[in-house]
């Protein structure tokens, strides 16, 4: 009522007072801003030291970045490694696993926008003779992103490929990839049905990269990352490497970045807070984001949980759909979630392959009154 009060005068002061009335206003501003973030803070200490008992050790480190309306908040927490004392940046580089799933959707939107891709045509029409499944007429690039192809989640056979630990995709090829659709028997699965499949996303990267006669990362950058999101790669350079967060195993054992011969559009992106709080604001507040939080398909996970382009939906009975995305590597753990209508977001970073308990999703709930719609 305050701020109200003072931007009210202001249309009614001259010059000399307006001057000292703004310089109020942005005291008044960040006085309230300070306090909020005070109050934030409290609140993730309580879940995260009390409600939650987090356990460091198993969790060195993570990184909590929230979106409220205009507002934007940074929370770190733990040490990068065990026997230091350095808290997570924003400028800290993670590997985000299935989270790649959300910018290779925002890319594929963007090339349908562009006319260079139908997400509704069968993926033989972006294959070479050599690569089309004949029992695949009917699967599109929109059952791939929806994970509604009736691909299982990861080729069978694919961990005879493995000749490193800590390196499940370093030795699979493209041609692996594609010659495992080729034989894919697509008429003995059900097409339509809901199951998660980091295959159906690898070969988004082949159709993408036949299509435009360019590696996928370079049309990635070229039609996304380069705009704005700087920090997100999939192969580093020496620079961005120092940056990356040490990741830790189940076993508490430092872990090796992963490495991709394929399955990068699927799970190898490395990024950090700063741009996944660009991605979060975008999807909260850019209309272009809309059709890929739309819910398509009903998970059958639980009965209010659906499907859309590269996101999940929750669609709670007497709430507003919460839009959310994990992503998890052996090293690292990530979290996205978002409610739209009430403007807030929150991001978790995390170099652990444990999770935190719901650590994101309670913050998230806390922010919105429990998920209680405001009494009109």
């Amino acid at each position: 009522m305050k701020l109200l009060t003072l931007i009210t005068k202001l249309f009614f002061m001259n010059s000399q007072k307006k001057i000292l009335l703004i310089v109020c206003l942005f005291s008044v501003t960040n006085s309230l801003f300070a306090q909020k973030n005070i109050d934030l803070k409290n609140n993730i200490d309580d879940l995260v030291y009390n409600q939650l008992n987090i356990d460091f050790d198993r969790s060195p480190s993570f990184i909590v970045g929230l979106i409220e309306k205009d507002s934007t908040f940074i929370f770190p927490y733990g040490t990068i490694e065990k026997d230091n004392s350095i808290l997570p940046r924003p400028d800290n580089l993670f590997e985000i696993g299935n989270l790649t799933n959300i910018f290779t959707a925002r890319l594929v939107n963007i090339l349908a926008g562009n006319n260079i891709l139908e997400k509704h045509i069968p993926i033989n029409n972006y294959l070479p003779d050599s690569l089309q499944n004949t029992t695949a007429e009917s699967i599109t690039i929109e059952h791939l992103l929806t994970h509604t192809s009736g691909l299982p989640r990861v080729p069978l056979g694919i961990g005879l490929t493995q000749k490193e630990d800590n390196q499940p995709y370093k030795y699979y090829t493209k041609k692996m990839l594609a010659e495992y659709f080729k034989a894919y028997d697509f008429s003995a699965v059900e097409v339509g049905k809901y199951n998660y499949s980091h295959l159906g996303y690898a070969l988004i990267e082949l159709i993408i990269e036949h299509k435009a006669s360019l590696d996928f990362e370079e049309v990635l950058q070229d039609n996304l990352l380069n705009d704005k999101f700087t920090s997100t790669a999939i192969s580093l350079t020496e620079e961005e490497r120092r940056l990356l967060v040490q990741g830790f195993d189940k076993s508490h054992q430092t872990t090796q970045a992963w490495e991709y011969e394929s399955f990068s559009s699927a799970l190898g992106l490395k990024s950090n807070l700063n741009d996944l709080l660009i991605l979060l604001r975008d999807n909260i507040d850019d209309n272009s984001y809309e059709e890929m939080q739309a819910p398509l398909v009903a998970t059958e996970m639980e009965k209010n949980i659906f499907v859309g382009e590269g996101w999940h939906i929750i669609q709670p009975k007497k709430y507003y759909p919460i839009v959310v995305h994990t992503g998890a590597t052996s090293g690292y753990r990530g979290y996205m979630a978002f409610v739209k209508e009430t403007r807030t977001g929150v991001v978790v970073l995390s170099n652990s392959e444990y999770a935190l308990r719901g650590l994101g999703y309670f913050i998230l709930k806390d922010l919105n009154r429990n998920f209680r719609k405001k009494k009109k």
